[in-house]
């Protein structure tokens, strides 16, 4: 099987960019439901690889559990960076359901992880209801996952066969028509564990002409071999349908007073997705503490869409464009296909010699994906959304279509050590990656030529952790990422450098309550070989640009009393481009990245069988397109969430009101256009058990 690769398309735009437990495996999948109460992680393997104390692990590491998204009735995983410090949304093309964030400044370009196994999708729909956990690893996260960028990791941990029997249902209604139903079964019986996740939801949005349609099927199987032995077999099985979709406005001055519901989009656009995926673990005990781990992953999509956009350019405004004259380009991509296949194999172990521990980590791990990509735009009629009337025609039938087809091999190994001496915790770690990128035009021909290139990378990671007492620590950490830069030539026709990131942070980990744990860190990112335009060829590019991300986190999570347990976020950062060929780049706050940004939600039980929440989230100015061009920004907003739940004859009814007061939040689309978020909504909800 194979590794590697980070697709990062700007699909409709500028192509695409590729750049790419325990201490035994058995209770590595274990720990997937057990670690969280009450908003609190405890443990999180995603960080290492191996399960362990996140008050002992040097690294900043956030969990958002299945109760905190019940809770929040989340549907939708972009809305998780509501929910952790440092983290803001990425809004996909079409609104995508995706998990697309800027983490720490960066942006996590489309690749997440999943199981621990990279995964580059960019704009796959992902449904919530078979996710245990999202851990989101801050910084660079080469080291346990290959080519990334450095701003952080976001693995999303599944649920998995239990040992005992249940199911529940849950059903859902919202302020916009939308229906939903969710079925959670489990069934063990001797040496075997099932479980199964199925949802289902249609309905509308708050934007004109938009309707969704949504399905998955998520079986895991588990067999107990024998009582050194698990195999463990997961399929995902998603379809997502959506009719009038939208793309977007542009970022002109006065797009904040539009209608919530207002696009540019027409009733013949539309998008099918459909994402499969296999996985296929084997864990083995070898004894002397010896764990053999074995897992297998195949991964791809098919998706096909004909859309109207705004009309992306680098400039709305110096192009023409305003609020009365948006432009508009219909777009049909025939081909938008990722594959991933992946093979992990991993030897863990412990042993202790003259008052040190070590809890070690070796792995291999291939990869291989591959995006094809292809699409026709056409130009369609200018309109003022103030009083656009849909009714076009398509201005082209659907044919031959000029693209990309961009595959990435990867070949890893891994060491990593956690080591403990009194009241020492050490982490050291070092990967060795050789990739091959390659990328040829679409349709292909005979005679077409494909650009390659094969790179070699060290990343390495240190981390030092001090416990002051049981309930305090202190650690400092160094990490270094590696992401290809493929997408073009250089003058002289050579390839260009991979981006290279590295992370200095300092932090401390304490309990200020027994249940009630805070997280703050200082950390300072810098990437380099970032491509700039080169000053003797407008038409093409160089790797000397520079970016900076420097700031500080502060997270809250667990209980402060019996009734009443919370988590909040808090982050101050300034991203910006230090080194530019371009004088107007320099200083300019990255895309999308608040300086200021914080959210709170609290959990009251006032009596038994009633829960009251409320939550905040707030974000400040950002830039809302490519840096340098700072005609537009981003307005700073305030959004109110609330809860009011109660049980009733074995039922769980919820009533959550998301956005109390019907605030005007705006999102960038990428860096070319932005998206009006939803209007006030209500979700009512109920929920059994049996």
């Amino acid at each position: 099987m194979m590794r590697h690769l980070i697709l990062s398309p700007c699909a409709l735009a500028a192509g695409l960019a590729f750049a790419q437990t325990a201490p035994t495996a058995l209770e590595r999948v274990e720990v997937s439901g057990n670690a969280e109460r009450n908003y609190l992680a405890t443990e999180a393997s995603s960080a290492t690889r191996l399960a362990a104390p996140l008050k002992e692990t040097p690294v900043s590491v956030q969990s958002v559990d299945a109760e905190l998204l019940r809770d929040r009735a989340l549907r939708h995983p972009n809305a998780l960076a509501d929910l952790v410090a440092g983290v803001q949304p990425i809004v996909g093309y079409g609104s995508s359901t995706s998990q697309y964030f800027n983490i720490r400044g960066f942006s996590n370009a489309g690749v997440n992880y999943r199981n621990g196994f990279r995964i580059a999708e960019v704009y796959t729909p992902r449904d919530l209801a078979n996710v245990e956990r999202v851990e989101f690893v801050k910084g660079p996260a080469s080291v346990l996952y290959g080519a990334a960028q450095p701003g952080g990791a976001v693995n999303t941990v599944t649920k998995q066969p239990e040992a005992r029997d249940f199911t529940r249902l849950d059903l859902s209604w919202d302020r916009f028509d939308s229906g939903r139903v969710t079925v959670d079964a489990n069934r063990s019986s001797g040496a075997w564990a099932g479980r199964l996740n199925l949802a289902a939801d249609q309905g509308r949005t708050w934007i004109d002409l938009e309707k969704n349609r949504n399905a998955l099927v998520a079986p895991v199987l588990r067999w107990q071999a024998g009582p050194d032995t698990r195999l463990t077999y997961e399929g995902e099985f998603q379809r997502t349908e959506r009719r009038g979709w939208s793309n977007g406005l542009l970022a002109v001055p006065g797009v904040a007073d539009l209608p919530f519901s207002t696009t540019l989009s027409e009733p013949w656009t539309w998008l099918n997705n459909t994402n499969i995926s296999h996985r296929l673990e084997l864990q083995q005990q070898l004894g002397a503490g010896l764990v053999f781990r074995q897992a297998l992953l195949t991964s791809w999509a098919k998706r096909g869409m004909v859309s109207v956009s705004p009309a992306f350019s680098a400039n709305p405004l110096a192009d023409g464009n305003s609020l009365g004259a948006m432009g508009r380009v219909a777009y049909a991509q025939v081909r938008d296909n990722p594959t991933n296949d992946a093979s992990q194999t991993e030897l863990s172990g412990r042993w202790a010699a003259g008052g040190v521990s070590h809890q070690w980590l070796a792995g291999l791990e291939l990869q291989r994906s591959v995006f094809s990509y292809s699409g026709v735009y056409n130009s369609l009629d200018s309109v003022d959304p103030r009083r656009f009337q849909p009714g076009s025609t398509p201005p082209y039938a659907i044919g031959d279509a000029s693209g990309t087809e961009r595959a990435g091999r990867t070949v890893a190994l891994y060491l990593q050590d956690q080591i403990t001496l009194g009241d020492w915790r050490l982490l050291a770690g070092l990967r060795q990656e050789r990739v091959r990128s390659s990328s040829r035009a679409l349709p292909a021909s005979a005679g077409s030529a494909s650009d390659s290139q094969t790179e070699n990378a060290t990343t390495a990671r240190l981390g030092a952790l001090y416990l002051l007492n049981p309930g305090t620590s202190v650690y400092y950490s160094f990490s270094q990422s590696f992401s290809p830069n493929l997408g073009g030539r250089a003058q002289g026709g050579s390839l260009f450098k991979a981006e290279r990131g590295s992370q200095h942070e300092v932090g401390v980990k304490a309990t200020l309550l027994p249940g009630l744990e805070a997280t703050a860190a200082l950390f300072e990112i810098r990437k380099r070989n970032v491509l700039t335009g080169d000053p003797a060829n407008p038409t093409l590019s160089i790797t000397n640009g520079e970016q900076r991300s420097r700031g500080a986190e502060f997270s809250l999570a667990g209980r402060l009393s019996p009734t009443l347990k919370l988590t909040a976020n808090a982050s101050s950062m300034d991203a910006k481009v230090t080194r530019d060929t371009d004088p107007a780049q320099l200083n300019q706050q990255l895309v999308g990245v608040a300086r200021r940004s914080g959210n709170a939600w609290a959990l009251w039980n006032p009596a038994p069988g009633w829960d009251l929440g409320l939550g905040a989230v707030h974000v400040g100015t950002r830039e809302a397109a490519q840096p340098g061009l700072a005609y537009f920004k981003l307005p700073a907003y305030t959004r109110l969430d609330a809860l009011l739940a109660t049980r009733l004859s074995g039922w769980r009814l919820a009533l959550n009101v998301d956005n109390l007061g019907n605030r005007k939040i705006l999102n960038s689309l990428e860096g070319y256009a932005v998206l009006i978020e939803s209007p006030r909504r209500w979700t009512l909800s109920a929920g059994t058990a049996f």
